[in-house]
């Protein structure tokens, strides 16, 4: 009965400190970044309807259950209901964490204080809390990656051996976001694993037939919608992603700098500190023993396809769970009184939560000069289809305005990665053109492909040669042109 009431008690106060956290957190503005992946079913809504002139739109959609929860919430609740769910899943993520570190170092009061207080700072410098190569499981903005929390939550199962939870739990992550898929064969990987050296039979053969049942969907999902059997465009394609637009996600010597290594040095040290609690530890050391193996074979062979399943992305859970360890390890040796670390919790937290609500105007952060952009364009008549440079960011679901193509945004499927790079190469060399002529036939050809309706200039960083186009909107940053005035004889 006392147990159970400790059990209640840490339940509660974790809660308490989660919800404390979150006050801290702030997001990025819709819709910034990779918010755009909601255009796949915000293209539906009434007022994104203009989206449906987008060529994106008609991209083969790699995160499709992602699409359907988040439109069916702006649709049926709110838009602003993204924020919430985002909340939610940071919540999830927050608790998992905690309840793992709890079930292995059983923490009283103060040490529980002082851990939320040390996941506060890690949280915040984000070094800790992130991966390899740039990539993470929590960033700014809800992004379907953002579901890789899952993991968490089956870890957390799998410790309280509940087998069912935990392979569910993992395979909603992949749901969310199929090219988790790798990571989940690890980390099952582990969990079979440990189950051998146990010789829990029954266990095992029942995490591989709960596994290999709900996968299924996402492999045959996966196969018949971005499997192609050119080989010349699978290959043109991998290159142009591992070369060109993501290296510094996908290419090995283009990524690793001296703080990967020390990611890899933490992640160590965590699962040393933790080799004698066994069920913790195997399924982790299988975890990174396999994406550390598959990353050097991809290293050593150049393998694009290999680059672009990133095994290193594994240690975008591993480095928040053991750098959690190594705080974990050390609260059980300090020794400092509940009121002293409670007053050092209140500090911190009044820090983040200040910097929060004064500093990083909360839903607003880094809106930049982009809304000056935002607000030009909606001032223009109704814009078909807009030709801009393709660094520019944020268009498409903040304006409602559809665009030919930009940098940050790009196809999954092989052969539409082609015809999206031709488009990108094509726009560059039209915001390039060192003469009227080379431009207007540049043009000609970006409307053979789509026809734009109006073309943006941005001051200073274009030649502005558009001397025939009717201007529709300027100001002393951009000009916006109609089109289908230019260059007409």
């Amino acid at each position: 009965m006392k147990n159970f009431y400790s059990h209640i008690y840490k339940n509660k106060l974790s809660i308490f400190l989660i919800l404390i956290f979150l006050a801290t957190i702030t997001q990025q503005y819709l819709f910034k970044g990779n918010h755009v992946l909601l255009i796949y079913g915000f293209k539906n809504l009434i007022s994104f309807d203009n989206l449906n002139n987008d060529w994106v739109t008609n991209f083969t959609n790699h995160v499709p259950i992602y699409t359907f929860l988040t439109f069916a919430l702006s649709k049926f609740f709110s838009i602003k209901s993204i924020y919430i769910l985002y909340y939610f899943l940071l919540f999830l993520c927050s608790f998992s964490l905690f309840k793992i570190l709890d079930l292995n170092y059983k923490f009283n009061q103060r040490e529980i204080i002082l851990w939320f207080l040390f996941f506060l700072i890690i949280f915040h410098e984000n070094s800790y809390f992130a991966g390899v190569a740039g990539q993470s499981v929590i960033n700014e903005t809800l992004q379907p990656s953002t579901f890789g929390i899952f993991f968490f939550l089956s870890l957390f199962y799998f410790l309280n051996s509940k087998i069912n939870l935990s392979v569910i739990a993992i395979c909603i992550a992949v749901y969310f976001h199929p090219t988790y898929l790798i990571h989940s064969i690890f980390f099952i990987s582990g969990y079979l694993i440990y189950k051998l050296i146990n010789k829990n039979y029954s266990s095992f053969f029942k995490i591989k037939i709960i596994y290999f049942i709900l996968i299924i969907p996402v492999v045959y999902f996966l196969y018949s919608n971005f499997i192609i059997k050119d080989a010349a465009i699978n290959f043109s394609a991998q290159k142009i992603l591992v070369e060109d637009r993501i290296p510094h996600h996908a290419k090995i010597s283009q990524w690793f700098t001296y703080k990967d290594f020390i990611s890899i040095v933490i992640i160590g040290i965590g699962l040393y500190l933790i080799r004698y609690k066994r069920p913790f530890f195997v399924p982790l050391l299988a975890v990174f023993v396999l994406s550390f193996s598959l990353t050097l074979i991809q290293y050593f062979t150049n393998n694009y396809f290999i680059a672009l399943l990133f095994p290193w992305r594994s240690s975008v859970f591993l480095m928040p769970i053991t750098s959690l360890i190594i705080i974990s390890y050390f609260i059980k040796k300090i020794n400092l009184s509940l009121k002293f670390t409670s007053i050092l919790f209140i500090i911190v937290f009044s820090f983040f939560f200040t910097k929060n609500i004064f500093i990083e105007k909360r839903f607003n952060k880094k809106l930049d000069d982009k809304k000056d952009l935002f607000i030009f364009l909606n001032d223009a008549k109704k814009i078909d289809l807009l030709l801009t440079p393709i660094y520019i960011e944020d268009i498409r679901m903040n304006t409602s305005v559809p665009i030919f193509v930009n940098w940050k945004f790009h196809a999954f499927k092989n052969n539409e990665i082609v015809d999206w790079y031709e488009r990108v190469n094509i726009v560059k060399k039209f915001y390039k053109a060192s003469n009227l002529e080379i431009q207007s036939e540049l043009l000609n050809e970006i409307n053979l492909i789509q026809k734009t309706s109006h073309i943006l200039i941005e001051k200073g960083r274009q030649k502005d040669l558009l001397i025939k186009c009717e201007i529709i909107n300027s100001n002393n940053k951009y000009v916006l042109y109609d089109s289908n005035s230019c260059f007409k004889k």
